[in-house]
């Protein structure tokens, strides 16, 4: 009785080139459904990650290296997202990584406070999809 033809279900060369080039975005927010929207919208072109706050963004930051925070200011705990920003700015081994804000607080002082920690973009909420995901592909794909 002959063999039946193995079937390999390998990956082409196209698609391990893309998965490598992947970045990888956390998004950090306190609320799962905004998170969970994030997610939807980024991972056709990034390598998606989450955390609930910003304690928990920190842990994922030193142990998995994101290339992006797509970070929400305001959020319940110790860290505010602005704290987070500014340690991760102020940090030689995570000053490379690109932030994020997306926020509801559509407050002046905020936005400043944001650009003085160091973030390289800024949002209020509701975001355009198209618009994250091109301001993210202009900063971490295109440069």
């Amino acid at each position: 009785m002959k063999s039946s033809t193995n079937v390999h279900f390998a990956k082409s060369k196209k698609e391990i080139l893309v998965s490598a080039l992947r970045k990888k975005v956390l998004v950090v927010d306190d609320q799962s459904e905004i998170r969970k929207l994030y997610d939807i919208i980024l991972r056709y072109d990034f390598e998606v990650d989450e955390a609930s706050n910003a304690l928990m963004a920190l842990e994922k930051i030193i142990v998995d290296r994101p290339c992006c925070v797509v970070l929400d200011i305001r959020m319940p705990g110790r860290i505010s997202g602005l704290d987070l920003c500014r340690h991760i700015k102020d940090n030689a081994s995570f000053r490379q990584t690109k932030i994020v804000i997306v926020t509801g607080s559509n407050q002046e002082f905020d936005r400043s406070m944001a650009k003085d920690f160091g973030a390289d973009g800024y949002f209020d909420k509701p975001v355009s999809p198209y618009e994250l995901v091109e301001f993210l592909r202009h900063i971490l794909v295109e440069k």
